[in-house]
């Protein structure tokens, strides 16, 4: 995680997005990098910003079934109850994508 901070004290912001508004935060969410999530937030990453299609990250942790991210976001704070576009919570799409661990 050295190159992050790296590139964090040379040339990145932590909040940047492409044209869907996806985070370095949301990709980390997705694929289930803890140490990458954990350093992106420590860098002063958005833990509650959406995408186009209202995707937190901790949305995109519960619907991809990443539990330690999960966790990591909920303890740092993340607020559990925004609602992606159709209306549907983290825990929904949890439920919807199989991810039942989650809502545990």
């Amino acid at each position: 995680m050295n190159i992050i901070k790296l590139l964090f004290d040379r040339v990145m912001s932590v909040n940047l997005t492409d044209r869907d508004e996806r985070s370095a935060l949301h990709d980390c969410a997705q694929l289930g990098h803890l140490e990458a999530t954990k350093a992106l937030i420590e860098g002063g990453s958005a833990v509650n910003d959406t995408t186009k299609n209202g995707f937190t990250p901790l949305i995109v942790a519960s619907f991809n079934g990443k539990l330690e991210i999960f966790r990591y976001f909920t303890e740092f704070g993340a607020d559990i109850n925004i609602l992606h576009l159709n209306n549907n919570s983290a825990l929904h799409l949890a439920a919807e994508s199989g991810s039942v661990f989650i809502m545990k």
